[in-house]
């Protein structure tokens, strides 16, 4: 989806793939901020560094037509959202390695870095590099400020759940 240099992950394009969005990053800049809107016209989803959230999302009032691009997007062109996805349930997983960061390890540019994760590791493989290196994980942990679901109202606006 989107205009530009597109990064394509597990199935889908990031158009504009933010350094700040993940990672060392993102916690260098106090975090940020992600919402997904999930309606009739499919699923997209935002991401908002840290002080640049817009006003209509601080102030409880989610306008997400107002909010430019999305960073991912699936739309509902031949596909009944409602069909396929429901019952959500938001779930925070730190997954080490696993199907897409395995599969990736040994090549450049993923996730927005110059050199593979092996070159700069040295390591040949992800599972080996978390065997081998277990204290570099002590700072992998989710330090989340709050999580806000809206449902989207008759008067389409949306509304604190």
């Amino acid at each position: 989806y989107g205009p530009g240099n597109s990064k394509v992950l597990s199935g889908f394009r990031c158009p504009n793939f933010l350094v700040v969005s993940f990672g060392a990053g993102f916690n260098k800049n106090g975090g940020g901020t992600y919402a997904m809107q999930w309606d009739s016209s499919g699923i997209a989803v935002y991401f908002f560094p840290k002080g640049s959230e817009p006003a209509d999302l601080t102030n409880e009032t989610p306008l997400p037509n107002t909010w430019g691009s999305p960073m991912a997007r699936w739309p509902a062109t031949n596909c009944n959202p409602f069909q396929f996805f429901n019952n959500h349930h938001a779930i925070f997983d730190t997954t080490l390695c696993g199907d897409w960061a395995g599969s990736v390890w040994t090549l450049p540019g993923i996730p927005g870095q110059e050199q593979s994760c092996a070159e700069r590791t040295g390591v040949s493989t992800c599972e080996a590099f978390v065997r081998g290196n277990g204290m570099a994980m002590a700072e992998a942990y989710w330090e989340v400020e709050y999580v806000k679901i809206y449902k989207k109202e008759a008067r389409c606006k949306y509304m604190y759940k």
